[in-house]
């Protein structure tokens, strides 16, 4: 059942990138090719870029398996050392990214903090935040990557916040955690910050993002849409205050299209897009 498999690699990690086939693992569990353009990209970004990103540090959530895993891997060749926050009860899969960064970086800083980070936890990221301060030093780029999915027909569900759980993990802790690492990222002489949307971003207009946690009437997909569309907006607000924070650098978000990870089999995207048909035009593959 492949949506038992994404709750499964969801709560705990059942694929990582300590796993040898990793890249193979991804395209047998989920479907869809194997990256196609990455390793072009690992030539051909550290070239571009490497001598400006020498000596930066860089934290991604959600960096330890999924496209998160492949940004942290390309931030590092291009020279920036890593942060990738492991989950509570799950250290495997942080410590495995960590591993097959340096292998296949070699040379490749790359740290997995002690205390874990729950986005789903606003205490958690506290608790991170001040490990992280704590630890000292500069953040030059903060990829706020992690994200939970849903399809139209799950239940809603909370978090001990009181907060619905996709929108507290992919959106408010984000924000939360950028208000805790600001001290870091002060330090920084160009602060990047990129939050990782998606173009069902579209599917939620202004009268959603002035209701955040009014779930009457929605359902994960569209919650997941509006933690998407939040983002976005999470950027511009960002461009307008970070100065006022004493940061100087920039926000913006990133869309990578539809990726096979187990995020977007959470969200069950045939039903939820009213494609259930096989052999017509509301076929998943003719999408």
């Amino acid at each position: 059942d492949p949506r038992a498999a994404a709750t499964a690699q969801r709560d705990e990690a059942i694929l990582h990138p300590g796993m040898t086939d990793y890249d193979a693992a991804l395209t047998r569990t989920w479907g869809g090719p194997a990256p196609r353009w990455f390793p072009l990209a690992m030539k051909r970004y550290p070239a571009a870029h490497g001598a400006a990103s020498r000596g930066r540090t860089a934290l991604v959530t959600g960096g330890s398996s999924g496209l998160g895993f492949y940004a942290a891997k390309l931030l590092a060749a291009a020279g920036l050392a890593l942060v990738v926050p492991a989950r509570p009860g799950i250290r495997h899969e942080a410590d495995g990214a960590a591993n097959a960064i340096r292998v296949a970086v070699p040379g490749a800083a790359v740290t997995v903090p002690a205390v874990p980070l729950d986005l789903g936890s606003l205490g958690s990221v506290r608790e991170f935040g001040a490990h992280m301060r704590e630890l000292g030093g500069t953040l030059d780029v903060l990829v706020l990557n992690a994200g939970r999915g849903g399809a139209a027909l799950d239940q809603i569900e909370y978090t001990p916040d009181e907060f619905e759980v996709i929108l507290q993990v992919n959106l408010l802790g984000h924000v939360l955690l950028v208000h805790e690492l600001l001290p870091l990222l002060r330090r920084s002489p160009h602060a990047r910050i990129v939050g990782h949307s998606s173009s069902a971003r579209f599917n939620v207009g202004e009268a959603h993002a002035r209701r955040l946690n009014d779930t009457r009437g929605s359902d994960p997909w569209t919650q997941y849409s509006l933690s998407k569309a939040g983002l976005c907006l999470l950027a511009r607000a960002l461009n307008s205050r970070l100065s006022k924070a004493d940061v100087t650098g920039a926000a913006s978000a990133a869309d990578p299209g539809i990726a096979a990870t187990g995020v977007n089999v959470q969200h069950d995207l045939a039903q939820t897009l009213g494609m259930p048909q096989r052999g017509g035009p509301r076929d998943t593959k003719a999408l």
